[in-house]
């Protein structure tokens, strides 16, 4: 099982591969969600999910989420699914799943239990190989479906009172979270650990630094919002020089006077 330590160790030898990594997380994450969302069964939403990111992964996710789950007390686990997620080599322990940002409350714990048994459960469909001619009805449907914005795909509105789109813009119909919006709820929930870390006291910038560089934000942003939290931050990184520690300090400053500036 993937820990804290695991993921320093792999940080320190590839920065970039592990930031990588972290925000495939977050994508299955919300694949899973939104397959939990539009289907009525369990085993439903595990085939799902599955014919986009595979069962490995779905497994390591749900397996995770369930780790979480039992750290937290939560008795809606079965002791035989609990069991199950940790014979899961690639899911992550509670610490490392929180750290990475990789919880999420928008599955019922009652029914993530029924997810991890139908992940357990899961077996491939066998396929069969066929060389009958497919009625033009039914190339029609196929070609229409491949015509329609890949944005409508595993929307909960589309084939009960929509029809998808073939228009290649975002119209704002459809029931899935923009890049902006993911972005935004990522930014909130790293601010609110940092500010959990700091509890009221300085906060060392190579701290911000290094929470901030798993989801791709940006510190300086990140840093600009401590502050207008009431947060002081600490330029000690004895890595750099004490000019650079100065550079990152004004780099911080600018992005809050800008932000406050907004404001204004």
């Amino acid at each position: 099982m993937i820990t804290n330590e695991t993921i320093t160790v792999r940080f320190a030898a590839d920065r970039h591969a592990t930031i990588a990594w972290e925000k495939q997380l977050s994508a299955d994450l919300d694949a899973i969600v939104t397959a939990y969302g539009a289907a009525d069964k369990p085993a439903d939403t595990i085939a799902a999910v599955v014919a986009e990111i595979g069962i490995d992964r779905v497994r390591a996710i749900i397996a995770t989420l369930t780790v979480y789950r039992v750290a937290m007390h939560d008795r809606r686990i079965g002791d035989d699914t609990a069991a199950w997620a940790q014979t899961i080599a690639d899911a992550l322990d509670a610490d490392a799943a929180e750290r990475v940002g990789l919880i999420t409350d928008a599955i019922h714990p009652a029914h993530l239990d029924q997810l991890a048994r139908a992940a357990a459960e899961y077996v491939a469909p066998e396929t069969t190989e066929t060389t009958e001619t497919a009625p033009a009805a039914e190339t029609e449907t196929a070609e229409s479906a491949a015509s329609i914005n890949p944005m409508c795909t595993d929307c909960t509105r589309r084939g009960s009172d929509c029809d998808g789109t073939t228009c290649e813009t975002w119209t704002g119909c459809i029931y899935r979270e923009t890049a902006a919006q993911r972005d935004i709820r990522l930014f909130d929930f790293y601010k609110r650990r940092l500010l959990a870390l700091a509890g009221g006291d300085p906060l060392r910038w190579v701290c911000v630094q290094y929470l901030c560089s798993f989801p791709g934000l940006s510190p300086y942003d990140m840093g600009a919002a401590l502050m207008a939290e009431g947060v002081e931050i600490i330029y000690d990184d004895t890595a750099i020089t004490r000019a650079e520690n100065a550079a990152e300090r004004r780099r911080v400053q600018c992005a809050y006077a800008a932000r406050e500036g907004a404001r204004a």
